[in-house]
C-alpha cells in the first residue's frame, strides 16, 4: 500500500504505484504485498466506495459544486455532453492554457461552433477527485459566465446513479 501527496496537499492511498502522478510525495506503507481491496470495516472496503454529491435544482437543471484545479465553480450534470464544458474565465483561473490548443467542433443545442480542447489535472466533485479530465473551454451560458457542464469524460469513469428524491448523484469508481 502507498500514501501519496499531490501538489495540492491532499493525501491519496493505492495499491497500485503506477496510478501515482510523476511528482507526488510517496510513501510506501507496511511490508505486505498484493492488491488491497477489502479491510475489515465493510464501510470502507474500496471496491464498494460509493459517494454522494448533493445538487440543487436551478429550473430543470441539476447544479453541481465542483472545483477545477482547487477554483470552485458550479456545473450543470449533463449526460448528454460527451465532454466536460469550462467557462474561459475558469480555465484561465485554473492555469489552463486553452490557446494555440487542438480545437474540438461540436454541435449543440444552439448549433454548430468549435471550442479548444484540453485536459483538466484535477477535477472534483464532493469528496472525489479525478485527475486528466478531458474538457472543452467554451461559454455556455452568456447570463452565466462561470457555469460549466460536467459530462461524461468525467461521469463515464464511475458508475452514477441520480437520487431525485434526496438530490444526490451517486459515484461508485469503475
Amino acid at each position: 500500500m502507498y500514501k501519496w501527496t499531490d501538489r495540492w496537499g491532499s493525501i491519496h492511498f493505492t495499491d497500485d504505484v503506477r496510478s501515482i502522478p510523476k511528482g507526488a510525495t510517496v510513501k510506501k506503507l507496511g511490508s505486505g504485498g498484493g492488491h488491497v481491496s477489502t479491510v475489515a470495516n465493510p464501510h470502507q472496503n474500496l471496491k464498494q466506495l460509493k459517494v454522494e454529491v448533493p445538487y440543487s435544482m436551478i429550473g430543470n437543471s441539476m447544479i453541481i459544486k465542483t472545483s477545477v484545479n482547487g477554483v470552485p465553480m458550479r456545473m450543470i450534470l449533463d449526460t448528454g455532453a460527451s465532454l466536460v464544458m469550462i467557462p474561459p474565465a475558469v480555465a484561465k483561473r485554473a492555469g489552463i492554457q486553452s490557446e494555440k490548443v487542438k480545437q474540438t467542433k461540436l454541435i449543440t443545442a444552439n448549433g454548430k461552433t468549435s471550442a479548444p480542447q484540453v485536459f483538466i489535472d484535477e477535477l472534483k466533485t464532493g469528496s472525489v477527485s479525478e485527475r486528466s479530465v478531458k474538457a472543452l473551454v467554451k461559454t455556455i451560458l452568456k447570463e452565466a459566465p462561470d457555469l460549466g457542464l460536467l459530462g461524461m469524460s468525467y461521469l463515464e469513469r464511475f458508475k452514477f446513479h441520480i437520487d431525485q428524491d434526496r438530490e444526490v448523484l451517486l459515484l461508485e469508481k469503475r
